[in-house]
């Protein structure tokens, strides 16, 4: 099915877990092992047009024969380094996560905590909350790009970007001096915006603030109108730009 002609593109006989994803591109990968400590084969099955197949190839060519172990930390180095032509999300990497986590069996959230390691924030990749904060102070420009570069967070379904953003919006010290200028604190902020929102009879519930950013939730069906009125509204009343953003 697939275009690297890999001795790897083949259903092996025994399947001890798999990923199997018949979407647009169609792509079927395989785990074999020799015993639960050792992997026999990874193999695969693709459709003629699914991209990196020679990513699949060169992960499947290294980890034959070898411990269990080793197929996690190969999958984060290789993705690190190879180039997904400005996929977002890659197919073969999520899949590959979902055969890791099939074999280890593992709760890799509560190991990780429970270990001190600190709250799992992107559970595709297993990436703590203490990491992202240690990236993002030694950053000399903090950004989601960055995180995902250096960590992988945000790079496996996308769940953890909100949380991905809250923790970059945190690390804006500047914001805090802005509302230090005008004798604010944020406890002060949040309750002038919920005095405004009270005023202008609004429908949106105030979630959260970090700086000067605030995050709301709403039923409305298009919100974006009300938001960016609102936030007109604010900024003028309290004189700070504001950023308003919609928990999804």
């Amino acid at each position: 099915m697939g275009r690297s002609n890999s001795p790897y593109e083949r259903k092996p006989d025994f399947i001890d877990a798999s990923f199997i994803h018949t979407g647009k591109y169609q792509l079927s990968i395989y785990l074999q092992l020799l015993n639960p400590k050792t992997i026999s084969g990874l193999y695969f099955e693709a459709c003629d047009d699914f991209l990196h197949l020679d990513f699949l190839s060169s992960i499947a060519e290294e980890v034959a024969m070898k411990k269990v172990d080793i197929l996690e930390k190969l999958v984060k180095e290789k993705s690190r380094e190879y180039d997904f032509k400005g996929e977002v999300f890659p197919l073969v990497v999520l899949g590959l996560f979902k055969i890791i986590d099939e074999i280890t069996g593992r709760n890799l959230e509560q190991d990780l905590e429970l270990a001190g390691a600190g709250k799992i924030i992107c559970r595709c990749f297993g990436v703590t909350e203490t990491q992202i904060l240690s990236t993002l102070e030694e950053a000399d420009e903090p950004s989601l790009k960055l995180i995902t570069d250096e960590t992988m967070a945000g790079g496996g379904c996308g769940t953890c970007l909100k949380d991905l953003k809250t923790l970059l919006a945190y690390h804006h010290p500047e914001k805090d001096q802005i509302l230090a200028s005008k004798g604010l604190s944020e406890i002060e902020f949040a309750k002038k915006l919920g005095q405004l929102l009270s005023e202008n009879n609004s429908s949106f519930e105030l979630a959260r603030v970090i700086g000067t950013e605030a995050w709301f939730k709403t039923d409305k069906l298009n919100p974006w109108p009300e938001l960016e009125r609102l936030q007109k509204i604010c900024s003028e009343r309290i004189s700070i730009p504001l950023r308003f953003h919609l928990f999804k």
